[in-house]
């Protein structure tokens, strides 16, 4: 700056959206390598030498994007068949003030990580408290098998300056293993919901033109958790497929399909 001072640009909120996205099938050959579904971040600064300091430490400590949601997304985490010593992360949130992420459905599959990975969770978020202006999370779906060592919420506590205040252990990767545990302690995700959707979807075509939908024959899924359990999006008003949300004011379905 000529006349003296810093400014930082952009200097207009970032306002991102992410919605309408199917992601799966994100698989690395690396056993240390990590996977994210959605992640939303800013530069880090990898020189801790600790390998989960590695992905929680931004270049720059005091910037934040702003206006950023991610809605309406369906993440599927497969197996890729490896050991993995990484991190496993459906949607990941990181250095983003008051983020929205709203009506996405989250599933994950890989059954070899929950012992080893520093954070393998549905949702990895590094910010303040929900409560106390961070995260706004809810009418989201989230999926794991049963004794994989998976949590729903991998959260690390950051204050204003982003000193780490509380979950940078490798220990506390399943800090929030059940939902419940999530919205007793923060409030949050309070219309969001756990159970089994991956049964609702069926893949189409072949790769690489292959296509993962809504399983509409004979007949679309019966009681399936993701009809009709969304928030209406004034930011998302058709599906991927280009399909009215909501019809006759309905609530919208929960991931990328209508």
């Amino acid at each position: 700056n000529p006349i003296g001072g810093v400014v930082t640009y952009p200097e207009i909120a970032e306002n991102m959206i992410i919605r309408n996205n199917v992601v799966w099938n994100v698989n690395t050959t690396n056993p240390q390598g990590s996977r994210a579904g959605i992640r939303l971040f800013t530069q880090l600064a990898m020189n801790t030498g600790d390998p989960l300091l590695n992905q929680l430490r931004p270049s720059v400590t005091d910037y934040l994007t702003r206006g950023d949601k991610i809605v309406n997304n369906t993440v599927l985490m497969n197996d890729d068949g490896l050991t993995t010593a990484g991190m496993i992360v459906g949607i990941g949130v990181q250095a983003s003030a008051s983020a929205v992420v709203k009506n996405n459905a989250v599933a994950l599959l890989d059954v070899d990580a929950g012992e080893i990975s520093p954070a393998y969770a549905c949702m990895f978020y590094e910010g303040k408290l929900p409560k106390e202006g961070g995260l706004m999370s809810d009418y989201n779906a989230f999926y794991y098998p049963s004794k994989v060592g998976a949590a729903v919420y991998r959260f690390v506590e950051v204050d204003d300056n982003f000193n780490i205040l509380d979950g940078a252990a490798t220990t506390s990767n399943a800090m929030y293993a059940s939902l419940n545990q999530w919205q007793s302690w923060t409030n949050s995700d309070m219309n969001s919901v756990f159970g089994d959707f991956t049964d609702d979807f069926i893949y189409t075509g072949v790769e690489p033109n292959q296509k993962l939908r809504i399983n509409l024959a004979p007949q679309p899924p019966l009681g399936s958790i993701l009809n009709n359990r969304g928030q209406r999006l004034v930011d998302v008003e058709y599906d991927i497929d280009n399909n009215v949300r909501g019809p006759a004011g309905q609530r919208y379905d929960i991931g990328a399909f209508e």
